[in-house]
């Protein structure tokens, strides 16, 4: 049978509390809201327009080097195509989101009539 090691005693002074740290809890804490978990969540314009420069990213190497587009031309093409994507994902994001929260409303009402 392996011997049992002994816990250390603590030497020397107590840890330092940093000003930080007390700062943080003498202050209120921000009550964060949680969402109940399937919630939809709302759709952004900040992923919408992160999804449209990655494709318009992607779409101007190819049109370049598969296309054999200009570069100039290949860019104008480039960032029309952003500009039509930037308007239709928020609107299909907010058609998936009201899709979703119908969804869940209706998912909820269900369970509570039980």
């Amino acid at each position: 049978m392996a011997a049992r090691r002994k816990r250390r005693k603590g030497a020397g002074p107590p840890p330092a509390v940093s000003p930080r740290k007390a700062a943080m809890e003498a202050a209120p804490a921000k009550t964060k809201t949680r969402r109940p978990p399937g919630e939809p969540v709302p759709a952004s314009p900040r992923g919408v327009f992160l999804r449209a420069g990655l494709v318009a990213g992607v779409f101007y190497p190819y049109l370049v080097l598969f296309a054999d587009e200009d570069p100039v031309q290949a860019l104008i093409i480039a960032l029309f195509a952003f500009a039509l994507m930037v308007p239709l994902g928020l609107f299909l994001d907010r058609v998936r989101y009201s899709r979703q929260k119908r969804r869940y409303e209706e998912k909820r009402a269900g369970s509570a009539k039980r």
